[in-house]
């Protein structure tokens, strides 16, 4: 059946197409625009497909330049909007729905009713890649397979490339283009609805997803406020130590003599280049006094032209090729020996190679190499690009939060990437741009240890569900038991700076931390010992890492019986679920060869079977408690104002006003804890242990501090802001 498409050309025909959607109750719709963000002042949808039933779909021209209703397509749209998208009796279906809802909610239109994401329904179904229309289309309706406009430019071209291709799609190809997207997801979308149905999937489609849909893109379209002054203070403040940390490199021994080295070799190459033009005969008189001329300025170090001034180039720290070669092969360098390889073959200078090199490095070369990489990308990811890439003309960031970007069902985020930016402890500038509206606080909302919960859940280790009801702090409880040193001593000191074991207790904190998580997704002792040495700067060899994986399931023996069924299960059935019935294919697993000839794959898939329903299942609660505060949100529960500002991994972070601090942390942190509906629409209900959830407030998420019910917030507020205003105006940076 192939797809019949009509472009309206006129208002009686957009009511003709309005009255088709409301009889049949669904439609699938899909926008063209010129590419551009919708929070971009020169934003524009061109045209909306829309398909009510399978083998057809209309076209509305909007702001195509070749569109009948340019001057009134405001008017058209919205009266399409109103009688269509908002109303409730009406299924809406996207492939991609975010990117749709986004674009009808900035023009203040949300979609009512129930809506359907088709592409979430196939992850759901498969979650490995891809996910695009195109490949699904290619193979579900191969018929139609390759039907994607001749020319696209891809996903990673610039923003003007984009622009300048779909500003100019003549509008009878567009139309043709767009009606096939709407009807190829209409009908897929059948498909895939049926098999949710039938695999016991369809629950966490309609009841998590769908409802994290609106959410997620509202949020996308608020936009995060960044300090903008701040930003810029630390694009300064980075690069100066960016050029302090270089200067130390190049004043070592060995950097100097490579250095020297490096410039001798291409000045000899360059004379000998130009003596053997010289030496050729070719050259008239003139030539050879030139080239004569530039051999006397090279040898006095004067060089005149680009390429010359190239001769003199510093080493370039950021150079794979020239670390190797300082690192292994120049007889100026180190000449390290060599410990691991890179994938092609080459002598690695990758970060957990330095690290093992480091104890053999006495300049103190590594140290500082490894300093400069962690300050050059951290300035490159979370301030350059911000400043460049990233905030809008409002001093805004809209980072999109993907349902579908990781195989475990964990949420994901990029443009820019919320879930990895550097936590305080690691890096106190950064999370400090990152502000709420004046007069108002950076709430998060926090799930304590939630993916060892889950464990203790789901493995029934009476131990671990043992420290969990007695409060205690898991972390702490694997310290003690490694080093053999009192919990109380240690929990107490971690958290009291003053402590004389403070330093102590942080350290292995932070080490026992490495080792739960290192331990229960299948790390190895020799992964663990690089691990831990990274993680924590002490050298840990593989015999002692040994001994914690030993002392850590004798303690925890129902985690590793739990683990070890797990493995049974994947191998047997070539998937495991997590408690809401979400799966984690692991089809390598199903054929036991793979055991011995892939025994790398074979090995991954293990650490995954139990990574993923415990990883996606944290983020499933997560984004329930998303849901469940949104929907008292909805019904006047908590303030109008409040909304989310961003989610990472196990926390949400809301805006809440300095006056109501107390009222909406405890509501919201109540709601959090109950888990409240969880039964019901998702299948499951915590039985051994409850979800802790502790929440930290701050004037910017960089100033976030625990909560305490005696503190006065109104007034902790203005001190908070008076203290950073003196720390900003002290660097010559705007007041707050």
């Amino acid at each position: 059946m192939k797809t019949t498409y009509k472009i309206i050309q006129s208002q009686i025909e957009l009511d003709e197409l309005i009255l088709y959607c409301i009889e049949s109750g669904t439609v699938s719709v899909d926008f063209e625009t010129n590419a551009l963000p919708t929070w971009h002042p020169e934003f524009i949808p061109t045209i909306l497909g829309v398909s009510f039933q399978p083998g057809s779909a209309w076209i509305i021209p909007l702001a195509h330049p070749e569109s009948i209703f340019k001057p009134i397509w405001r008017k058209i749209f919205d009266k399409f909007c109103d009688m269509v998208i908002c109303n409730p009796a009406i299924t809406k279906i996207a492939w991609n729905l975010a990117f749709e809802y986004g674009i009808f909610y900035h023009y203040g239109f949300r979609m009512r009713g129930r809506i359907l994401d088709a592409m979430l329904g196939k992850y759901l179904l498969d979650e490995t890649r891809p996910n695009d229309l195109k490949s699904i289309v290619g193979r579900l309706l191969p018929e139609f397979a390759g039907y994607e406009l001749e020319g696209t430019p891809s996903g990673k071209a610039k923003q003007e490339t984009k622009r300048n291709f779909w500003e100019n799609v003549p509008l009878e190809r567009l139309a043709k283009y767009c009606g096939g997207d709407c009807d190829f997801t209409f009908r897929i979308d059948l498909h895939i609805e049926n098999r949710l149905i039938e695999v016991d999937l369809y629950h966490l489609f309609r009841n998590l997803y769908m409802p994290l849909v609106r959410i997620l893109a509202v949020n996308k379209q608020r936009g995060v406020p960044i300090d903008r002054d701040y930003v810029e203070y630390l694009e300064e403040k980075y690069e100066t130590k960016i050029v302090d940390i270089e200067k130390k490199l190049r004043a070592i021994p060995e950097v100097v003599d490579m250095q020297e080295e490096l410039i001798e070799d291409k000045v000899d190459g360059y004379i000998a280049d130009l003596e053997s033009e010289i030496d050729s005969g070719n050259l008239t008189d003139a030539q050879e006094a030139a080239r004569e001329e530039k051999i006397s300025r090279i040898e006095a170090g004067e060089p005149r032209t680009k390429k010359e001034m190239q001769l003199f180039d510093k080493i370039n720290f950021g150079s794979p090729k020239q670390m190797l070669e300082l690192l292994y092969n120049s007889e100026g360098g180190f000449q390290f020996e060599i410990l691991d390889y890179t994938d092609k073959g080459q002598p690695s200078t990758g970060e957990s190679t330095l690290l093992k090199l480091k104890p053999l490095d006495e300049s103190g070369f590594i140290e500082t190499l490894l300093e400069l990489r962690g300050i050059t990308k951290l300035r490159s990811t979370y301030i350059t690009s911000m400043i460049e890439e990233h905030m809008d003309q409002n001093d805004l960031v809209h980072p999109s939060y993907l349902l579908h970007g990781a195989v475990t069902g964990r949420t994901s985020s990029r443009n820019p990437n919320f879930q990895n930016i550097p936590r305080v402890t690691t890096n106190p500038d950064i999370k400090k741009y990152i502000r709420p509206p004046k007069d108002h606080y950076i709430m998060e909302i926090d799930g304590s240890q939630m993916e060892l919960r889950i464990v203790a859940e789901i493995s029934k280790d009476p131990d671990m569900i043992a420290n969990f009801k007695q409060g205690l702090n898991i972390h702490s409880t694997t310290a003690a038991g490694l080093t053999g040193e009192d919990y109380n001593l240690i929990n107490a000191a971690r958290k009291d700076e003053h402590h004389e074991s403070h330093e102590w207790a942080v350290k292995e904190h932070k080490k026992a931390k490495v080792v739960n998580f290192g331990i229960l997704y299948g790390m190895t002792q020799y992964k663990l010992a690089i691990d831990l040495t990274e993680k924590t700067g002490h050298a840990i060899t593989q015999d002692e890492a040994q001994d914690m994986i030993d002392k850590w399931f004798a303690k925890y023996p129902g985690v590793e019986k739990f683990i070890k069924a797990t493995h049974r299960t994947a191998i047997k059935e070539g998937f495991v679920t997590s408690p809401i019935s979400r799966k984690r294919r692991l089809p390598i697993l199903k054929n036991k060869n793979n055991k011995r000839f892939k025994a790398g794959e074979w090995n991954e898939a293990l650490r995954q079977s139990v990574n993923s329903p415990v990883q996606g299942f944290a983020s499933d609660v997560t984004q329930w408690v998303n849901i469940i505060i949104y929907e008292a949100w909805l019904k006047g529960e908590l303030p109008d104002y409040m909304y989310l500002l961003s989610t990472v991994h196990d926390s949400l972070e809301y805006v809440v006003h300095k006056d109501d601090v107390h009222e909406v942390y405890k509501k919201s942190t109540a709601l959090a804890k109950s888990l409240k509906g969880m039964k019901k629409y998702l299948g499951y209900e915590l039985k051994h242990v409850e979800m802790k959830f502790s929440g930290e407030l701050g004037i910017t998420w960089g100033h976030a501090k625990e909560y305490e019910e005696t503190t006065d917030y109104r007034k902790a507020y203005d001190e908070d802001v008076a203290k950073f205003n003196q720390e900003r105006l002290s660097v010559g940076v705007s007041e707050f």
